[in-house]
C-alpha cells in the first residue's frame, strides 16, 4: 500500500466520522478491507485495541473477541510490546503516517512472522482524541529447503 493509499484509508475513516457514521458503518468498511487492519485507542494512554478485522484474525490467528479491549502487552512479549508502543506514540506525536517496510513480530499463534506495516495517526472529535490505525501484510518468506537430488 502506498503512502497515498494509507492517507485514503485515514480519509475514509475521518469522512465516516464527520458524517456521523455509526460504528457499524466503520466496522463494515474495516471488515471488508483485504489487509490486516487494527485500531488502538490512545486517549487514555493505554493503546487498547478497538478494532481488529478479519484479515488481522487470519494474519495473527487471534479472533477479534480475543484482542479488542486488550493491549499489546496482553498479546506479545514485553520487549516487543514496548517497541510497538514507542513507535505508536511517535506516530501520534508527529501526526504523520509511518511506513515500516519489514519488521519481525512474534505472532501469539503462528510464531515468528515478518510483516510490512503502515501506522497512521487518527484524531477524532473536537478534542482530537488520539487513535492509531495500523495496516499490516504478512511478507514472511517460506523456508527454502534444499532440493532433493536423485542419485543416478
Amino acid at each position: 500500500m502506498s503512502k497515498r493509499s494509507a492517507k485514503k484509508v485515514q480519509d475514509v475513516l475521518n469522512i465516516a466520522q464527520g458524517f456521523g457514521a455509526d460504528k457499524n458503518v466503520v466496522e463494515a468498511i474495516a471488515q471488508g478491507f483485504p489487509a490486516a487492519l487494527f485500531c488502538k485507542d490512545y486517549s487514555s494512554g493505554t493503546g487498547k485495541f478497538i478494532l481488529w478485522n478479519k484479515a488481522a484474525e487470519k494474519l495473527w490467528g487471534l479472533r477479534s473477541a480475543q484482542v479488542v479491549g486488550r493491549t499489546d502487552y496482553d498479546l506479545f512479549p514485553s520487549a516487543q510490546a514496548d517497541y510497538f508502543k514507542e513507535i505508536d506514540l511517535q506516530v501520534i506525536q508527529k501526526n504523520q503516517p509511518l511506513y515500516i517496510e519489514s519488521e519481525n513480530v512474534d505472532s501469539p499463534t503462528f510464531g515468528k512472522r515478518t510483516v510490512r506495516t503502515w501506522k497512521v495517526p487518527v484524531k477524532l472529535g473536537t478534542e482530537g482524541m488520539p487513535f492509531l490505525l495500523g495496516i499490516s501484510w504478512d511478507i514472511t518468506r517460506p523456508i527454502d529447503f534444499p532440493k532433493k537430488t536423485s542419485k543416478s
